[in-house]
């Protein structure tokens, strides 16, 4: 009993000491831009399969954060990304395609689609992490401030948003290569 007691604290301290509301098993809210990026790269770290991402827009110092995370990685887990081409953090404009495609990462697919707000991980179909952010002005600026994670392993929930995402890039990639060869 004295284990348990032990290990009920010792996990409630993790919990709050990391900003970590716990909603109902297994998905939790994460709050604060360098716990948010911390809580992705502890969820790339984990990838045996693959990572698949949707990234409307980055935290700043996430997208570099993220491309050691990926160079880490065993070569054969494949990294798909679809993302908008860029977004801007208190005004500052940043190219997040660019970014990664100077990366210049073997495993890495990236797709331009515009998908503005939306952020999501999922890591292997099996746990899935999404950040919501709030914008202003005109150039739709983030307020990183405002950002909010939420993780969740539910595996029925991440298997079909993988499906899901898989589904979406294949096609744009079949549209995209379609593209290109009638450019030729």
């Amino acid at each position: 009993v004295d284990s348990e007691i032990d290990d009920t604290i010792t996990r409630l301290t993790y919990i709050y000491e990391n900003g970590m509301s716990q909603v109902q098993a297994p998905i939790w809210r994460i709050y604060g831009v360098e716990k948010i990026i911390a809580q992705e790269l502890e969820i790339i770290k984990r990838a045996k399969n693959s990572i698949n991402m949707r990234i409307g827009f980055l935290l700043e110092g996430e997208g570099e954060a993220l491309i050691k995370a990926f160079k880490e990685l065993p070569r054969g887990v494949p990294i798909k990304i679809l993302a908008t081409p860029e977004c801007y953090i208190d005004g500052e404009k940043l190219e997040i395609i660019k970014m990664f495609e100077e990366a210049k990462l073997d495993n890495l697919e990236i797709i331009e689609t515009d998908i503005k707000f939306v952020k999501i991980v999922i890591r292997d179909g099996k746990e899935l992490f999404r950040t919501i952010v709030k914008f202003t002005g005109e150039e739709k600026s983030i307020l990183p401030e405002t950002s909010v994670g939420v993780q969740n392993r539910y595996e029925d929930i991440c298997q079909n948003f993988d499906e899901r995402f898989l589904n979406q890039f294949n096609k744009m990639k079949t549209k995209k290569s379609k593209k290109n060869k009638g450019n030729k």
